[in-house]
């Protein structure tokens, strides 16, 4: 092997993507989740990444997908929002140009209470039956008591039609519930820890 000779340089140029063609479109759409698809239109590349934004101008690394990647699901997306994307072919060391494009996420669904005392991750406390997710908006009902018994996540809260009650704890277990959007809680509704735990509980409000 030869030695480099001294004050000279080595340098690597890593291989350099095509730029995009085509289009991106989106299917599969929900009120949490989208399916972004695009043409394979680099030869050389190592995969694809995706990026996203609510302003067109601020964007955060989703994920990267395999080498000829031609479409990739993301979820966890809020209900009702318009979202900005890009799509850029990547090798060892470079980005093509973005593939741009945009698309909205389906409205949230609503769970409403409907037993006189149950607790959050009871499917049959909820009308639709089923555990509220974080693409739902919750209402709790005149007359009901919802309980918080574990870890929760909604998109809207609002806390009483009238009297409704949500209390957060069954024992000495901290609970956290996570809202996206607001939470609202009526002039004769109620929202407070449960008596019985007694311990420190999260509420995150997006």
């Amino acid at each position: 092997m030869t030695i480099p000779a001294t004050n000279s340089q080595i340098k690597f140029t890593p291989p350099v993507p095509a730029n995009p063609s085509g289009t991106l479109s989106f299917t599969a759409i929900t009120n949490s989740a989208m399916t972004l698809n695009w043409t394979n239109w680099a030869t050389n590349e190592v995969g694809y990444v995706i990026y996203k934004s609510i302003d067109g101008i601020n964007f955060t690394y989703v994920t990267q997908t395999a080498a000829n990647a031609t479409n990739a699901t993301v979820s966890n997306l809020s209900p009702s929002t318009l979202y900005y994307w890009r799509v850029y072919a990547v090798t060892e060391g470079c980005l093509s140009n973005a593939l741009s494009g945009t698309a909205t996420t389906l409205a949230a669904g609503t769970k409403l209470s409907n037993v006189a005392s149950g607790d959050w991750n009871t499917a049959g406390s909820w009308s639709p039956p089923g555990i509220p997710s974080a693409s739902d908006n919750v209402i709790i009902r005149n007359g009901n008591v919802i309980r918080i018994d574990g870890n929760a996540s909604c998109n809207n809260l609002t806390v009483g039609q009238n009297a409704g009650t949500l209390t957060i704890g069954n024992n000495g277990i901290s609970r956290a519930i996570s809202v996206n959007g607001n939470i609202t809680v009526t002039s004769t509704g109620s929202f407070y820890v449960n008596t019985t735990s007694n311990t420190t509980h999260t509420i995150t409000i997006g």
